[in-house]
This record gives C-alpha cells, sequence and structure tokens, in this order.
C-alpha cells in the first residue's frame, strides 16, 4: 500500500479543479463550502463568473448533457493577466432532447481559470477569458 501523497494530490489548486470539473456550480459550492473558501471576494466573483459558462451550454429543455470527461491542460493567460499560468478547461456536450439531428450534434467548449496558491493556500482564483489554444501551446515545449 502507498501511503504517501504528494503535495500536489492534496493542493487547493486540485480540489479546487475537480470541484469545477462537475460542471455543476452547487456542486462546487459545496466543495468550497467544505474548503472554507466560499466566504471570499474572489471566489464569489468566480461563481458569477461561471454561471453564464456553464448556462450558456445547459439548455434545460433540450436535457443537455456532458460527453465523456472535462479535460484539463496547462495554458496561458493572454489578455489581462498576460502570460500568467491558467487551467484550461475542455468539456463536451450535446443536447440529447433536441429535435434530430441536432440531438446527436456533440459541442465543444473551453474556459481557462488562474488559480494562485503558496504554500497550500489560496492566494487568488478568477476566470480567465483568453487564453492560449493547443497548438500554440505546444510551440512552446519545441
Amino acid at each position: 500500500m502507498n501511503t504517501h501523497t504528494s503535495k500536489r494530490e492534496t493542493s487547493v489548486t486540485l480540489l479546487i479543479t475537480e470541484a469545477i470539473k462537475t460542471m455543476h456550480l452547487p456542486s462546487i459550492k459545496k466543495h468550497l463550502i467544505a474548503l472554507d473558501l466560499e466566504h471570499r471576494d474572489d471566489i464569489k466573483e468566480l461563481l458569477n463568473d461561471l454561471k453564464p459558462i456553464f448556462k450558456a451550454w445547459q439548455k434545460e429543455d433540450q436535457n443537455s448533457q456532458l460527453v465523456g470527461e472535462v479535460l484539463t491542460r496547462e495554458s496561458r493567460c493572454i489578455a489581462c493577466i498576460f502570460g500568467k499560468q491558467i487551467i484550461r478547461f475542455d468539456f463536451s456536450y450535446k443536447h440529447k432532447s433536441a429535435p434530430a439531428p441536432e440531438n446527436q450534434i456533440v459541442y465543444t467548449q473551453s474556459f481557462g481559470i488562474r488559480i494562485e496558491e503558496k504554500n497550500d493556500h489560496l492566494q487568488h482564483i478568477q476566470v480567465c477569458n483568453a487564453f492560449l489554444n493547443i497548438t500554440e501551446m505546444e510551440s512552446f515545449k519545441d
């Protein structure tokens, strides 16, 4: 049995990332309450900024559902916090109750979150609206 747990596995960044991957605001709020973060102004702003992102893909009358897992990858901000590392969330969904053939279309969308932590304590968190795509990020690795 492996009893070693890396710092990264228990970091506040990982815990918040896993909560956001649920793509469900009540679940995210529940996780943030468990981390005793819900009172922070940046958390309140984050939740407000996530609402339109989630509302844009979730069509109640069309039974919108995620397709597959919400994936995360590293990216960089290209706007207000230029060059800062962010976490890019990529997800796919479809509207199962939409009329055919629209009910078979799988849509994809991405959004970014900047999480700044120090010594396993959250310093700042915010939605990032402009970030590098996968190809642009790959060009840095060459």
